[in-house]
């Protein structure tokens, strides 16, 4: 009796002691058994709980508590049948008890027989009007049917009635957090907790919050409380994990996710977390087989984007199995799921603006709630210099940095103040940490920061203009823009594409990237630069490291093709058409990224299936980027991918002398090459169609003349441009900015326009 005292007071490590000596005493004892199940159960140890309550009912079978108890550890582990037989098998043996009935009723709502199991609540209700637990079953059952008025009803009677019911108290928090009252949520959870201080759900409730609220380290904690209570708890597990991976703690999330897939190999999410860390590590087949199980789960299910994340790996491996048939269901996916799962992967995968803003707004809903977090930002009194943040996690020798870093040394200190929000690891050997280190008045290491915090420092510090530079790319942090960081908050290089949000209050573009008649596809107003949009840094070293052919593995003759852009860019379409070039100018060959160990072997399959010898794929690896800018100048033609174009690459290319052939598509992504080309002063290498695109690269490709011209033009144009102007660009720039900053002082909302040359 004592061993199920003490589990009631929820002491569950003493209560295992006495039921482990009570089972030692009498290991015949039914009782003993089912009792030590439920002290297993209570920390999460389901299976264990469910060979205790077996044993219960093989001593004694008709043991109705254990059948009873054996639901319930049946119905922890979802095995939802089995459970509902359980609870059968109870009621034959005590008919019409209320409390089997209960439980029942959450079987059948957990198998899709809503009916039923409100049919079974109602008439609880009804006989037993006492009965508060059928009543806080039917609120929580409302919650999740969102009937909220009809939840309300039931779960403030239910508190009304008992105030020291602690789950009433966490579900109307769950109930509050559904509404967006996240202060009211708080006030629920926090008082569940004063009644229940080892309530896990009620912990892990809170650190839901908390979360939501950006206060992470705070919900890291809370999720932690909840699984010191039941440590084998995969959804806690899950949620602790998949907040790890936010905070760029990857190797904890890894752990976290590990361990809610050895408590429950049947849940989705977690293999769709996991698969996304294991991406991140480049660990791509892996990666693949997480999402083909999380698939085979959901089978006949509700859609969780799987065909996204699985076509997003394939990509990276040029895995281009069942290609159509995932585009075709990702289409179906992203317009029928209530929330995206990243609009970034779409990119890559299909140029249709209309998909990419449908996407990216569903994404950016999941955070408009907090945009009245902070309150609005008081107006300053007048601005002596415009203070202007960049955010992101890539100062360093990354595409953003190559691209910026003399932008940010280029700035003007007399009518501006430029500040650093740097939350990526930073590398002090590295030299574009170094020159951005050095190039703002303010350079802020934040990356201890929550979102939330990060948001606050930046109205602190009074920063008029914030610059995402991350977009809804690896390692981006959104929220600090939800919660309003700067009264103007500009979109800007990092992400090619709408973020879809409401916080977003431009995009820098240009006349190219986004046309009049495509603006429609963006939530922010697109402020239009003269030339192009992308900035250049002119002080990007090719090295003098003398590079032959024989050195890259290239044939001493014929032409060669390259593509430096990311493996994942390559799509079929885009293969097929470089196969045709191939076999149309003899003796040519395709230079391209390396990207991973499997891509290469993947591609040169491909190849032969297009009669091509595979020999003719020649991989380059990574190299340190002066020296890759100097191996760049053997590459006569640059063939560009669609629907994501070469962006850096295509402006390493043009820096380093090669010719871009682009075809040019409707989404951003699929237009930057133009613009970088039209800038440059080629416009005659931005082509419109496949067949265009394909006749233009075989026609220089057999006239190497032809090709040798261009080189010779664009050696010349390459000191003159617009593109490598990077002076010019930066008064552009700041003349946007300062626009931006004349509307809102006086007070005029957001708008298009344009800035002259």
């Amino acid at each position: 009796m004592l061993g199920v005292l003490l589990y009631q007071l929820g002491q569950h490590q003493q209560a295992h002691g006495y039921l482990n000596r009570a089972l030692q005493i009498d290991p015949k004892s039914p009782a003993a058994h089912t009792n030590m199940g439920l002290v297993l159960g209570a920390v999460g140890r389901h299976d264990d709980a469910l060979r205790c309550h077996d044993q219960a009912l093989k001593l004694h079978p008709d043991f109705v508590e254990a059948w009873i108890n054996r639901g319930g550890a049946l119905k922890e582990l979802r095995r939802w049948s089995d459970a509902l037989h359980s609870y059968d098998q109870a009621l034959q043996r005590r008919p019409a008890a209320p409390q089997i009935e209960l439980n029942r009723s959450i079987v059948l709502f957990e198998i899709g027989n809503t009916t039923e199991a409100l049919a079974i609540l109602d008439q609880l209700i009804e006989i037993h009007p006492g009965f508060l637990q059928a009543r806080y079953q039917r609120g929580s059952a409302f919650i999740d049917l969102e009937r909220f008025s009809e939840a309300q009803n039931d779960l403030d009677h239910v508190v009304q009635s008992a105030p020291d019911f602690a789950d009433a108290w966490v579900q109307k928090a769950h109930l509050c957090k559904r509404l967006n009252k996240l202060d009211d949520s708080l006030v629920c959870i926090d008082h569940a907790l004063s009644i229940a201080p080892a309530k896990a759900k009620a912990h892990f409730i809170k650190g839901q919050l908390l979360k939501t609220l950006g206060e992470w380290l705070e919900a890291i904690q809370c999720f932690s409380n909840a699984l010191l209570v039941e440590p084998e708890n995969a959804v806690y597990l899950f949620h602790r994990g998949v907040l790890y991976a936010m905070m760029g703690e990857k190797a904890k999330s890894l752990d976290d996710l590990d361990h809610a897939l050895q408590v429950d190999p049947s849940f989705i999410q977690a293999y769709i977390g996991r698969s996304s860390l294991l991406s991140y590590a480049r660990m791509f087949p892996d990666a693949l087989a997480d999402l083909l199980r999380a698939r085979e789960l959901s089978s006949g299910g509700k859609s969780h984007q799987i065909s996204s994340f699985i076509l997003k790996v394939k990509s990276h491996l040029c895995d281009w199995s069942d290609w159509g048939i995932l585009q075709q269901e990702l289409i179906t996916e992203v317009y029928s799921s209530a929330i995206s799962y990243g609009s970034f992967a779409l990119l890559s995968l299909t140029d249709d603006p209309s998909l990419h803003l449908h996407a990216a707004k569903s994404q950016g809903n999941v955070l408009s709630s907090l945009s009245d977090r902070l309150g609005t930002i008081k107006p300053k009194d007048g601005v002596e210099k415009i203070r202007v943040g960049y955010y992101s996690a890539d100062y360093s020798q990354h595409a953003t940095m190559i691209l910026m870093a003399e932008l940010f040394e280029l700035h003007d200190r007399q009518g501006f103040e430029w500040y650093a929000f740097s939350f990526g690891e930073p590398d002090q050997t590295d030299p574009m940490y170094r020159r951005a280190h050095v190039a703002f008045d303010r350079f802020i290491d934040v990356r201890g920061l929550s979102p939330l915090e990060i948001a606050k420092l930046s109205r602190e510090l009074q920063i008029d203009i914030a610059v995402d530079l991350k977009g809804d790319t690896e390692d981006s942090r959104s929220s600090i823009f939800a919660y309003r960081a700067a009264p103007i908050q500009v979109n800007y290089l990092g992400y090619p594409g709408t973020m879809g949000t409401t916080y977003h209050d431009y995009i820098i573009a240009d006349a190219w990237v986004v046309p009049d008649s495509l603006k429609e596809h963006y939530t922010e107003k697109v402020v239009r630069l003269p030339n192009s949009y992308q900035v250049n840094d002119r002080k990007r070293q090719i090295s003098d490291r003398p590079f032959s052919r024989k050195d890259c593995g290239l044939p001493e003759q014929g032409v060669v093709y390259a593509c430096f852009n990311a493996v994942h860019k390559i799509t079929p379409e885009v293969f097929a058409s470089w196969m045709r070039i191939l076999l149309a100018v003899p003796e040519s060959v395709l230079w391209l990224f390396e990207g991973n160990q499997w891509a290469p072997s993947n591609l040169r399959s491909q190849a032969e299936l297009h009669g091509i010898d595979p020999q003719r794929l020649i991989f380059a690896p990574t190299m340190f980027h002066p020296d890759h800018l100097a191996r760049l100048q053997l590459v006569d033609l640059f063939l560009d991918t669609l629907p994501y174009n070469a962006h850096t690459t295509a402006s390493d290319a043009l820096w380093a002398g090669v010719p871009v052939l682009t075809r040019m598509g409707q989404s951003f992504a699929a237009r930057v090459a133009a613009s970088l080309l039209s800038a440059v002063g080629l416009p005659e290498l931005i082509t419109q169609t496949p067949e265009e695109y394909g006749t233009l690269a075989i026609d220089l490709g057999q006239h190497p003349a032809r090709l040798h011209s261009l080189k010779q033009r664009l050696q010349i144009l390459r000191s003159s441009a617009p593109l490598f102007d990077t002076p010019q660009f930066a008064r552009h720039l700041e003349s946007a900015f300062r626009l931006m900053v004349q509307r809102q002082q006086t007070g005029l909302p957001p708008d298009h326009f344009d800035i002259e040359s």
